[in-house]
C-alpha cells in the first residue's frame, strides 16, 4: 500500500527557551523522530515506514525521509548607553 510522503514544514523556528515541535501529519503507517527540541541550531527529522513489507511511500520508495529543522538564534538587543 502507498503512503503520502509528508509535507516539509515551512515553519521559521526561533529560539525561545521553550520545546519547539517540527509537527509532521501523523500517520499509522509511519514513526517520526527527533522532531522535538529546545536550543537553536540545525537538527534533522527522520521519517519512517513502520512495515516496509506491505507499505512503501508513493515514490514507491521504503527508505526513511528526512527534513531539517532549524531553529534560529533569537535576535539580541545590546543598548548602548548615550
Amino acid at each position: 500500500m502507498k503512503v503520502a510522503i509528508p509535507t516539509a514544514l515551512t515553519t521559521v523556528f526561533t529560539y525561545n527557551k521553550s520545546e519547539q515541535t517540527y509537527d509532521l501529519a501523523a500517520n499509522e503507517a509511519y514513526e517520526i523522530t527527533n522532531n522535538k527540541q529546545t536550543n537553536a541550531g540545525t537538527y534533522e527529522v527522520k521519517v519512517s515506514l513502520i512495515d516496509i513489507d506491505n507499505y512503501v511511500w508513493n515514490d514507491t520508495t521504503v527508505l526513511e525521509k528526512t527534513y531539517d529543522f532549524v531553529i534560529n538564534k533569537k535576535a539580541q538587543t545590546i543598548a548602548i548607553p548615550s
